[in-house]
């Protein structure tokens, strides 16, 4: 300093001396005086104007420098901010909501929208509002909303005008901080969304309606299906019914009355079953009639009666071509008949032929309705040809009985003639006469026989001890010997067994026409017990009689009658049938299908119970009804688990963001997506089990750093960031029994992300794995971080986590040391591709050996790190759009 002062001293005297030598030389003049004066002026301003220039540039050179340093120190500070903190978090209250309405009740889903970004920044919100039924927009905006600002969004809904059921609605929001000099962001998007589901009931009359009319509509729906079958069983039987016949065309009138009835009442009953599949009970209600039941009980009643009348009505035309060709078989018979009569005339045969020419006409003229397909009762005619037939075979039958008489009788007669030594028998040529010719010769000859022994016997000595003198008198031939009347009755009975003997041994060895009616006929006569009979004398024998009263008797009656004038009779009828070739009528028969009724037992109907329709992402089907077991034990919901926090300061919503596209990406693959789960507890506003009601497995997502508190009288939602893992695990248990009192599931599957993980593996630690159907980890170290990853997790984190998961750990050791999921299906995924400390592979964060769960399925995705700090790999695995090969492994997994 003193040295800089003394140099200056010695200048300005120098220049003293200057100016003075000067003033010796010349005295200046006034102009010279004043020029100089102004030239120093000049000088002197000039030198201030720089001293005032440099002095300026100096400060906005100092300005700009300033100017930079602090842009870069922002710059630097935003970065590292984004870097330890995230840019934007959303929250939606509530997350979830869910009433109780009534038809066409209308109500309004109220909620509240709070961004949580940087003070500099402004944010842009898209909010989108869809009904999951289809996936619908309903209602779509944009807004710009301030740093933390506040929004409320209000939607009114109106329950659907019929049924029950429930609707889902999402509201979505999708925002980003808006980059700006002062906002420097990378704008990334974060998406939340809310689950509004309404659920609604019938109103108590239509209910009423539904439990009341359901089994009354069901009969007659089922009367009516049968009804319908009934009537088309009979329409196919109509078709069939014989031409001619007057029956058909009565029973096609009555039928169509019938059937057009039938046709009005289905139109209502099937107009009352539209009312139902739409649940439109006000309308059932109205149009519903029991005059519908009694009318169709009385067609089915009617409709029967006229089926089974057509199918009687062909039965009988089958039958009366049955009889009619019938009437083919019995021309021999009647041929025989009327050659008969002509030979052997008598009052009996007339009467006969009378009556068989009567049926004949009968017959020909119905055989005439039916072959020319006249007009005609089949009924009636069918009576008729019953009768007459039936008559022309008692005819036969009696002419062909009334023959085999003659001829037994004809037999009989011959052989006690023979039995009895009758000596006239010798004198005839042809001993094997049959029928009236036998009859008329041996009936002769029996009377012959009788004779003689008559007057023998009356000559004989016994006979005046009766006091018939008077015949021993006239008798002119002298009884050879006495023979006692016991003896002589005993020769009769003799006679008659051993001639009835003979002849049934004759008529079995004999060729006869009707052998078998006339061994019939011999069968009824008695023959006499041998014990009782003995062999006679030939003077008894000779004093016998033969009763021959049986075959005068069918003389008279079957055998020709002199006094009958035959003339009388005329076979006209019986001749025209014998002319008719009966066998073509068999062409006319009718293929008759049978009534079977017992398939109508399969036309039962059911209504649909109506049941709580669900409707979501285009698929409709019946509410989750959470009182069938079954339902309880599928479409297990999913849990989404978020893994450690780098900066224990963030809001827990931040760790939650690692789900935002897979949880966008799982909507559109059947699951419904709840967003956050609401973890507060609002009893009045929890309806168990409702977000198990959709028959689409739903996804969620939750925080285990929320701490569910009661305070001041209510429940309150704390967070609690600075925990042990094992007091998380702790925390997702009540996450999990949110869950399933939500869903009204059994079991949960739980999707983990990073220490999300060793959170879910330390809950079945502790609770056991009751509760858990499947366990997914991604990128979990469950053997610890070391290295670099360590000091980050020290430097921001949370210590009692960083701890928890630091290699070598009290709390690792413990949890390795036990095998807790082999009872349940696990699946560990984990990513390599980034080179880590001590030449190790994994995802930045988590190693490949620390990924690795012993009893699992494990999978490894490979990947690359592409950020500055080598570690994004980390988190981008669970982002669809980068690796989608991870998400399509967790959905197989879920849904396999």
């Amino acid at each position: 300093m003193g040295k800089r002062k003394g140099a200056e001293r010695a200048k300005s005297a120098e220049k003293i001396e200057k100016i003075d030598l000067k003033l010796h030389d010349k005295p200046p003049s006034s102009e010279e005086k004043h020029s100089k004066s102004e030239a120093r002026i000049k000088r002197e301003k000039k030198k201030r104007l720089d001293k005032i220039t440099r002095w300026t540039l100096r400060t906005l050179i100092g300005a700009a420098i300033l100017l930079v340093l602090t842009a870069a120190g922002f710059v630097i500070f935003s970065k590292v901010i984004i870097t330890i903190d995230d840019e934007l978090t959303l929250e939606i209250i509530p997350p979830q909501q869910s009433m109780i309405l009534e038809n066409e009740e209308e109500a309004q889903i109220n909620l509240e929208i709070q961004n949580n970004n940087f003070w500099q920044c402004n944010v842009r919100c898209n909010f989108t509002l869809v009904d999951l039924r289809n996936n619908t927009i309903i209602q779509s905006e944009t807004d710009i909303l301030k740093h933390n600002e506040k929004v409320k969004k209000s939607f009114d809904v109106t329950a659907p005008r019929r049924g029950s059921g429930q609707i889902l609605y999402s509201f979505q929001a999708e925002c980003n901080n808006i980059k700006s000099v002062i906002c420097l962001t990378a704008e990334a998007k974060r998406f939340e969304q809310a689950i509004a589901a309404i659920n609604y009931e019938l109103s108590g009359e239509d209910q009423a309606t539904k439990t009341e009319l359901k089994p009354r509509l069901e009969v007659l729906l089922t009367n009516l299906n049968r009804a319908e079958e009934i009537a088309k069983d009979a329409q196919e039987k109509n078709l069939r019914l014989p031409e001619g016949a007057s029956e058909s065309e009565e029973i096609n009138a009555l039928f169509s009355s019938e059937d057009a009835r039938l046709e009005e009442i289905s139109q209502r009953a099937h107009g009352l079953k539209q009312y139902w599949d739409v649940e439109d009970y006000e309308s059932l209600r109205e149009e519903y009639s029991e005059d519908d039941l009694h009318n169709l009980t009385d067609a089915i009643g009617k409709i029967t009666f006229l089926r089974e009348k057509a199918v009687k009505i062909m039965e009988f035309r089958n039958d009366n071509i049955d009889f009619l060709v019938g009437m083919e078989r019995q021309k021999p018979r009647l041929r025989r008949f009327m050659d008969d009569y002509a030979v052997e005339p008598s009052q009996a045969k007339a009467q006969k032929a009378l009556e068989l020419e009567n049926a004949a006409e009968n017959i020909h003229n119905e055989y005439l309705l039916l072959s020319l397909q006249a007009v005609h009762s089949v009924e009636t005619s069918h009576n008729t040809i019953i009768s007459s037939a039936g008559q022309v075979q008692k005819v036969l039958d009696s002419w062909e009985l009334g023959a085999a008489n003659a001829t037994f009788l004809s037999i009989l007669a011959k052989n006690t003639l023979m039995i009895k030594e009758y000596e006239g028998l010798e004198d005839m040529n042809d001993t094997s006469l049959l029928g009236c010719e036998g009859l008329r010769t041996y009936s002769s000859m029996i009377d012959q026989s009788n004779l003689l022994s008559s007057l023998i016997y009356e000559a004989s000595p016994s006979s005046s001890d009766t006091g018939s003198n008077e015949s021993n008198e006239n008798n002119t031939s002298p009884p050879s010997q006495t023979v006692p009347p016991d003896e002589v009755r005993n020769a009769e009975a003799y006679i008659l067994s051993e001639a009835l003997k003979a002849s049934i041994a004759e008529i079995m060895s004999a060729e006869l026409d009707s052998k078998a009616l006339v061994m019939q006929v011999a069968k009824g006569f008695e023959v006499s017990d041998d014990a009782l009979i003995t062999v006679p004398s030939p003077e008894a024998l000779s004093l016998a009689l033969i009763d021959n009263a049986a075959h005068k008797d069918a003389l008279a009656r079957e055998c020709r009658d002199d006094a009958f004038n035959n003339s009388i009779i005329r076979f006209e009828s019986t001749t025209n049938l014998l002319d008719v070739n009966f066998t073509k009528l068999e062409s006319k028969k009718i293929n008759i299908l049978p009534i079977n009724d017992s398939r109508l037992e399969n036309l039962t109907v059911t209504l649909r119970n109506n049941s709580a329709m669900c409707c979501e992402l285009g698929n409709c089907a019946p509410c989750c009804d959470l009182k069938d077991d079954k339902c309880k034990q599928e479409d297990y919901p999913v849990l989404l688990i978020h893994g450690h926090a780098f900066n224990k300061d963030t809001h827990p919503n931040a760790a939650l963001n690692v789900f935002d596209e897979m949880e966008q990406e799982m909507a559109g693959d059947g699951f419904i997506s709840l967003g956050q789960l609401d973890l507060e507890y609002h009893p009045e506003d929890r309806i168990a089990g409702v977000w198990g009601r959709p028959r689409e497995p739903v996804v969620t997502k939750a925080s285990y750093y929320f701490i569910t508190y009661y305070s001041l009288g209510d429940y309150s939602l704390g967070i609690k960031k600075d925990e042990s893992i094992e007091n998380y695990a702790i925390r997702l248990k009540e996450i999990i029994d949110v869950v399933q009192e939500k869903t009204g599931k059994d079991k949960v599957d739980l999707v983990a992300h990073s220490m999300g993980g060793l959170v879910a593996r330390e809950y079945i630690n502790l609770f056991g794995d009751a509760n858990v159907h499947k366990l997914i980890t991604v990128n979990t170290p469950n053997n610890g971080v070391s290295g670099r990853v360590k000091e980050w997790c020290t430097l921001f984190g949370s210590k009692k986590e960083c701890d928890d998961l630091s290699e070598g750990s009290i709390f690792l050791t413990r949890l390795n040391a036990r095998d807790q999921v082999s009872g349940i299906d696990a699946y560990a995924i984990r990513s390599t591709g980034c080179p880590m400390d001590g030449g190790k592979n994994g995802d930045g964060v988590v190693t490949n050996e620390s990924a690795y769960l012993p009893g699992a399925k494990n999978y490894e995705i490979k990947g690359i790190c592409t950020d500055t700090l080598k570690s994004d790999l980390h988190m981008n695995a669970m982002d669809p759009r980068f690796y989608p090969e991870v998400y399509d492994l967790i959905l197989e997994i879920l849904k396999g």
